[in-house]
């Protein structure tokens, strides 16, 4: 009785494929027997599982065992055809030169594989391997080079999709370093004297000043006075006002735990060392427990 035999060849990915598939039956207790036929620059593997026949390719455990070997395809084409896949999309998608391209590659890696967006390869990787049990459905031969550039289309969109998020997300990121930058050449710009600021900063009542004798000089920042307190939103005309027109020489920031965070790193790239946090002190209690400005 003839067995159930797939047939999977290769030139670009020899060592990988090979490996995987041998990993699957040493490792992890596929039954499969693995014969490989190597021609030139090209690799055939010849799966055959043990047990079963052609009568049961429509069963679940064919099915079971497919999934096993589509996910070792998957993992042995992803990462070195992403490469090249997304060097082309940002040639060909959005016009980059190969200097540009060296440049933003790394952050764009970066954005499709970094552990805080888990979700994106793993959602790649599930339609590259839905797609790959999809061809193994009316197909018992599979080269690997020629499916992945011309099948798997909803992985390639996909794909597609988080390349230009990536891209995008690197704009922003290129926007927020010059935002950066001119708030330090406007803070470096204006003379510098010991003057210490204290700023206090809650989700209730927003934002309020003090100077060094702990007095409230709220109303000395009156250009702010509109963009100020109440939404955390207006970072930007916060710091570019504390910047321009103060120019502490050292700034110390009291909040509570639920720190606006994107803010408060903007001022730590701006202010370096001249700025500090307070661990606690009466300031703090007044204005982060009682959530009312303290009348000096």
């Amino acid at each position: 009785m003839r067995g159930y035999c797939l047939e999977i060849g290769s030139k670009k990915y020899h060592q990988e494929m090979s490996q995987k598939i041998n990993d699957l039956r040493n490792n992890d207790r596929l039954p499969i027997a693995i014969q490989e036929i190597s021609g030139d620059r090209y690799l055939c593997l010849l799966c055959t599982y043990n047990n079963l026949n052609e009568k049961q390719s429509k069963t679940l455990t064919i099915r079971i065992y497919n999934y096993y070997l589509a996910r070792a395809l998957a993992e042995t084409v992803l990462q070195d055809w992403e490469v090249v896949f997304t060097k082309k999309a940002l040639k060909r998608d959005f016009n980059m030169s190969d200097d540009e391209i060296s440049r933003i590659y790394p952050r764009i890696q970066h954005y499709l594989n970094n552990a805080e967006h888990v979700y994106l390869p793993e959602l790649r990787k599930r339609l590259l391997i839905k797609s790959l049990l999809e061809f193994f459905d009316s197909h018992r031969k599979i080269d690997l080079d020629g499916f992945m550039d011309f099948r798997a289309e909803k992985y390639k969109r996909e794909l597609k999709k988080q390349i230009a998020r990536g891209v995008n997300a690197c704009t922003l990121e290129q926007e927020h370093d010059g935002f950066i930058q001119l708030l330090k050449r406007f803070y470096q710009a204006k003379p510098m004297d010991n003057r210490i600021l204290h700023m206090v900063m809650n989700q209730l009542e927003g934002v309020h000043f003090y100077d060094a004798a702990m007095k409230n000089i709220d109303k000395e920042y009156t250009c702010l006075s509109e963009n100020i307190i109440r939404n955390y939103e207006s970072y930007e005309d916060l710091l570019i006002g504390i910047l321009v027109k103060y120019a502490p020489g050292k700034l110390i920031i009291h909040t509570d735990t639920q720190r606006p965070k994107e803010m408060l790193m903007i001022l730590g790239d701006v202010f370096g060392e001249r700025l500090t946090y307070c661990p606690g002190c009466s300031l703090c209690k007044e204005e982060l427990i009682d959530n009312k400005p303290k009348q000096v």
